[in-house]
């Protein structure tokens, strides 16, 4: 279970070009409204390459950089939101902050799900609301599960491409009961002119397997809630609109640490 390790190392945010600084923007306006920004730190949780986190110094948010990754770290290091907190290297399960210490936790752009189903992150949602003050808020923003099942639900997509030095099979498929969605990701570096694309692809190339929990919208609320949060917002999109657990283009979940 630990494909993240390798999943997000230096290739990662080229295999992830397409989300931009532009749709990070757009996440964080359509969020903001929900949130305690500015007044206190806000912990962008699993924030790879910190795209995030210069929308959030627009919005007034001191973002906190946490990831597991130390490739990606030094990226959000560099971003032009960086802030004076220095960026923190840590397992998301496991946060090294004080109780009570933080404005806000968000988990955006399916940053939740890492550690098998549903149930199994049980720890990582009594982390957050522990440093989260109370009236603190928990933003995540994950894949609509709803819409993976049913795309899913005939059988697997492949998809192949050339990334600048590398091709990349990947190979996307539901897992047991269809419980997580899993992405079988194959690199390959082959030379080529954009040599930066290959960047942390070893010779031999990578092989893992993505894996994200799928579940209800009433499946995480009662998780959160025997975590001690509560869900106070939700949105279908980084547009703001409503929610709508089988068509929403993105689960935009916001909850609250109960006093």
């Amino acid at each position: 279970m630990n494909w993240y390790r390798t999943a997000f190392g230096a290739h990662y945010r080229h295999l992830y070009a397409h989300r931009d600084g532009h749709e990070a923007a757009a996440c964080v306006a359509a969020v903001a409204p929900w949130l305690p920004l500015g007044r206190g730190p806000v912990v962008d949780l699993g924030c790879g390459a910190g795209r995030h986190l210069s929308p959030l110094a627009a919005h007034g948010a001191w973002g906190l950089a946490l990831d597991l990754s130390a490739d990606l770290l030094a990226e959000a290091a560099r971003s032009p939101g960086a802030v004076a907190l220095p960026p923190v290297r840590a397992d998301m399960r496991h946060l090294p902050l004080r109780d009570g210490s933080c404005a806000a936790v968000l988990s955006l752009f399916t940053s939740f799900g890492y550690f098998g189903d549903l149930d199994d992150h049980a720890p990582l949602l009594r982390a957050i609301a522990r440093v989260l003050t109370p009236g603190g808020r928990w933003c995540l923003d994950h894949l609509n599960a709803e819409a993976v099942r049913r795309d899913l639900a005939a059988g697997e997509a492949v998809r192949e491409r050339r990334l600048g030095a590398c091709l990349v099979r990947e190979r996307r498929r539901l897992g047991p009961e269809g419980r997580r969605v899993l992405k079988d990701v194959r690199i390959r570096p082959v030379g080529g002119a954009d040599r930066r694309a290959g960047d942390g692809v070893p010779p031999q190339g990578l092989d893992y397997t993505e894996s994200v929990a799928l579940f209800a919208p009433e499946e995480l609320d009662a998780a959160c809630r025997a975590a001690g949060l509560s869900r106070v917002a939700a949105l279908g999109g980084y547009d703001g609109r409503d929610f709508d657990a089988a068509t929403a283009e993105r689960w935009l979940m916001i909850y609250e640490r109960e006093a």
